[in-house]
C-alpha cells in the first residue's frame, strides 16, 4: 500500500535505542580520534603533521555534525513513540463509541 506505514508495537522505542546506541559508537570513535591525533602531533612535527592534524580536525567535525544529526533522529522517534501511544488511546476511544452507538449501548 502505497503511502501505509505500519508499525510494530515498540518498534518506534526499538529504533531510537538502536539509533542511541550507534550514537554512542560514533562518540567512542570520535573521541578516539580526537586522542590518536593529539598523540601523534605531541611526537611528529611538520607539514605531515600538520596536514594530519587538519584532517582529523575536519574528520571530528563532520562525524560530530552526522552524530548530532544521529541523536536529533533518536530524539524524534522517541517523541513519535509517546504521540503514538497517545493517538492509539484517542483512536481505541473514538472506535469504542462508535461501535457502542451502533449496538445500542450507552454512550
Amino acid at each position: 500500500m502505497a503511502g501505509t506505514v505500519r508499525i510494530v508495537q515498540g518498534g518506534l522505542k526499538a529504533g531510537s535505542d538502536a539509533t542511541l546506541e550507534a550514537y554512542n559508537e560514533v562518540s567512542g570513535h570520535i573521541k578516539g580520534v580526537d586522542a590518536s591525533k593529539e598523540a601523534a602531533r605531541a611526537g611528529w612535527q611538520g607539514q605531515g603533521s600538520d596536514a594530519m592534524y587538519a584532517a582529523a580536525m575536519l574528520w571530528i567535525e563532520k562525524a560530530t555534525a552526522l552524530n548530532n544529526s544521529l541523536l536529533g533522529f533518536s530524539d524524534a522517534l522517541k517523541g513519535s513513540e509517546a504521540n503514538s501511544g497517545q493517538a492509539e488511546v484517542t483512536h481505541s476511544a473514538a472506535f469504542l463509541n462508535l461501535e457502542k452507538r451502533m449496538t445500542g449501548g450507552a454512550v
